[in-house]
């Protein structure tokens, strides 16, 4: 049994000016990505693995799994919540995490 979460990562986040800017999930905190301090926060709880819904990958996101990945955490992309069927298995626990959410570890736990 394995603990695997699911990231939305397809929202887009706005500028003050109401035009798209890109990801919600690449969006900096604290230096660093929002899907990599949602990754760490993940990782803390004993996620072992990360699956992310995403409708297309770009070269910033790709990047910032690469660093998800160096930090020891398995991560894997998914276009539908139906392409999950053959990752996770049916002893595994699955833990979504909303799309763009910023929280502390209490939350996640």
């Amino acid at each position: 049994m394995a603990l695997v979460a699911l990231i939305g990562a397809i929202e887009t986040a706005a500028g003050d000016d109401g035009a798209p800017i890109g990801l919600r999930a690449l969006l900096p905190i604290a230096g660093q990505a929002l899907i990599e301090r949602q990754a760490e926060q993940l990782r803390a709880q004993g996620v072992e693995r990360i699956l992310v819904q995403v409708a297309a990958i770009s070269a910033d996101l790709t990047a910032a799994f690469d660093r998800i990945a160096r930090g020891g955490v398995a991560i894997g992309a998914v276009r539908r919540p139906a392409d999950l069927a053959g990752l996770v298995g049916a002893d595994d626990e699955l833990m979504l995490v909303a799309d763009g959410l910023f929280a502390g570890a209490t939350l996640f736990r």
